[in-house]
């Protein structure tokens, strides 16, 4: 009867002490091992800044990279990073529609509306067919500078170009109840 001895129940206890010990350190070594390379495609945007960054030393005149870079402290909330960023795009490319419409968007932001409808009025005049230039131009002049009729018109301009759906629809709802704040 040896299962029954002093001596097999010792040897059960440190084989199963042995056994536990194994299985918590093999995990826990691992810990410490240097890991591998992050493969990850989805970066920080300060990793993307970074990288957009030690480009632009390379070549400093790349509008593309320059647009990207500022798009990105854009979307960080660094406004004024972004809008220098822009202003180096505008100064290569001075018709460059989607930055001027961030530097508006950025300007209405800052409760700069005149600045925001220049650059918004050069888009219009290059390309009368971009909508957002116009929904954004109700806003500026509407909610910013309290312009009822002349939101109303940049509204209406949009929804003559713009595909219904939703934001036709708030374009809509937003010109009738500035038409009750004209009536008021």
């Amino acid at each position: 009867m040896f299962f029954r001895t002093k001596k097999f129940k010792r040897i059960c206890f440190i084989v199963i002490t042995v056994l536990l010990s194994i299985a918590l350190v093999i995990p826990l070594a691992s810990l410490f091992q240097k890991q591998p390379e992050n493969n990850n495609p989805y970066r920080s945007v300060e990793d993307m800044i970074g990288e957009l960054e030690e480009h632009l030393e390379e070549n400093p005149d790349d509008v593309e990279t320059l647009a990207e870079l500022g798009g990105l402290y854009r979307s960080i909330y660094e406004a004024e990073k972004a809008k220098e960023l822009f202003e180096q795009v505008l100064e290569i490319d001075p018709f460059r529609e989607d930055v001027l419409y961030y530097m508006a968007e950025t300007n209405f932001a800052q409760g700069e509306f005149d600045l925001a409808l220049e650059q918004l009025d050069t888009i219009v005049e290059n390309n009368p067919d971009y909508e957002e230039a116009y929904f954004l131009m109700g806003y500026v002049y509407a909610i910013g500078m309290k312009d009822y009729p002349s939101g109303i018109q940049a509204f209406e301009n949009y929804i003559a170009i713009a595909e219904p759906g939703s934001r036709v629809d708030s374009a809509i709802e937003s010109i009738e109840e500035w038409q009750t704040l004209i009536e008021e």
